[in-house]
């Protein structure tokens, strides 16, 4: 495989000289796509690369770059030993690898027990251009000096005192454990398999449910790996009568109630049948649909209370919903989990978490204390949820024309992923690809705090602490 995607490369710089400086793009480009044309007729080059995957460029991409990084250590401590300074060796080094700095960087971010190489550059894009950088600087070489890389480059031993890294295992093992994540076959065009998982029960008990439906609702939702049991409910439908009013629900059950699971199942399947059965009048009138749609989620949060909460809180879950209608979209939240509105100024975060911890700052907080609130200890107890009985308190009514995307996520993502990481892929990555970030990030990322830990902050949240679910409506 590697050798089919080197050679391919060769040949089409061999033959289009004028690419070589275009190298880079060109990588970049396959990386997410495969892309024949960018290659030469000549040797069987193109046609060589029908068999190759995007998985099979970074993978490639990923072992010269771990190669790279053992060559420049190698030659850092054998060939440039005549000269005496530190500065003069550094100097000559970076003529010979000019995107070192960059290779140690993303050398560390691969290293790291807690990254999968794989997902993290799929949905790293800045990352994944350095790179493309790395691997360009690499297939413009010499043959001597590819040759080098490869013979110094690859291996694990000490080879003078010179600690190598063997990392192509690793690299390995995270492209299969990213094909295991990502294996599920979406149907955007399916009649609904979210509904249909949702009714007979299939949706509580997978590791992992894909959804899409006809180019505009996604929805991903996985099971974590601390979590035995999926407690996170979502819901994408469209409207039987008229598909271009729709509604997405994503439902936390509360991991500390003994029948969390029972109230996310609720909520979303009660919901679906209220709103399979509105009359096409009622989504024409914003302001009194929302005050439909509320008194429908309180009433679900009365039965989980009347059921379950009597003497004392078994059951509980969180609850962000949308409802597009004809010329307004309908938003509500109760507990911690978000909603988030694209436009073409930005993303931003619409609601605002329910917790103890959301009561120590001004309505409006900043990003950076967004951030220092997901590490507070108190992060995880909730001041509201559906099951407590004090019913929808964030309800609003938003024109269509002001957003182009609409996210709805639990804290299995918005805990672990910084705003800005969201808010990026929320609003640059292809919309069929957004819930896929968010989920595999999510499931791959462990965030730290920089200050460390104290009495009153955890140090780090780790990656699929929770059930991770992210659903998205993306308009045309």
């Amino acid at each position: 495989m590697n050798e089919t995607i080197e050679n391919a490369f060769l040949r089409t710089i061999e033959i289009h000289p004028e690419l070589k400086n275009s190298i880079n793009e060109i990588f970049f480009k396959n990386m997410q796509e495969i892309v024949l044309e960018n290659f030469t007729r000549e040797a069987n080059a193109r046609e060589s690369m029908k068999t190759i995957s995007t998985d099979d460029m970074l993978e490639y991409g990923l072992n010269i770059l771990i190669a790279e990084y053992n060559a420049a250590l190698f030659y850092f401590n054998t060939t440039l030993m005549q000269y005496l300074s530190y500065n003069e060796k550094y100097t000559k080094l970076l003529t010979e690898y000019p995107y070192y700095a960059e290779t140690v960087k993303l050398i560390q971010l691969v290293s790291e027990d807690t990254i999968n190489s794989v997902a993290y550059f799929k949905s790293n894009m800045v990352d994944l251009y350095s790179l493309s950088l790395i691997i360009a600087n690499y297939l413009n070489r010499d043959k001597h000096s590819r040759s080098f890389i490869k013979s110094k480059g690859i291996g694990s031993s000490n080879i003078d005192n010179i600690k190598m890294v063997d990392l192509f295992e690793k690299v390995k093992k995270d492209r299969t454990l990213f094909s295991n994540i990502s294996q599920v076959e979406v149907n955007s065009y399916a009649i609904n398999q979210c509904l249909h998982d949702i009714l007979n029960g299939s949706a509580l008990k997978n590791q992992r449910n894909e959804y899409a439906l006809n180019g505009e609702l996604y929805a991903i939702q996985d099971r974590g790996y601390k979590r035995k049991e999926q407690e996170d409910s979502v819901l994408i439908l469209e409207h039987p009568a008229n598909p271009k009013y729709k509604i997405i629900i994503v439902a936390d059950g509360m991991g500390g109630s003994m029948y969390g699971q029972e109230a996310s199942k609720k909520i979303v399947k009660d919901l679906s049948e209220w709103f399979l059965n509105l009359p096409l009048d009622y989504f024409f009138f914003g302001e009194e649909l929302k005050i439909l749609f509320c008194e429908k989620i309180n009433a679900i949060d009365k039965d989980i209370a009347f059921s379950y909460n009597r003497e004392r809180i078994l059951s509980g879950s969180t609850l962000s919903g949308a409802i597009i209608a004809e010329k307004e979209t309908i938003l509500a939240n109760i507990g911690d989990s978000r909603i988030y509105k694209v436009n073409q100024t930005g993303c931003y975060l619409v609601t605002k978490d329910e917790s103890a911890v959301w009561a120590l700052v001004a309505n409006n907080p900043t990003e950076e204390q967004v951030e220092q609130l997901k590490f507070l200890r108190l992060s995880n107890q909730l001041k509201n949820c559906v099951g407590l009985g004090r019913g929808v308190e964030q309800a609003f009514v938003v024109p269509n024309d002001s957003y182009h995307r609409l996210i709805l996520a639990t804290d299995g993502v918005t805990d672990v992923l910084t705003e800005a990481r969201i808010k990026w892929i929320s609003t640059y990555a292809n919309k069929d690809q957004v819930t896929t970030l968010l989920v595999n990030e999510a499931l791959t990322n462990t965030k730290y705090r920089a200050e460390g830990e104290d009495q009153i902050f955890y140090g780090k949240i780790n990656a699929g602490k929770d059930n991770v679910t992210a659903a998205m409506y993306a308009r045309r």
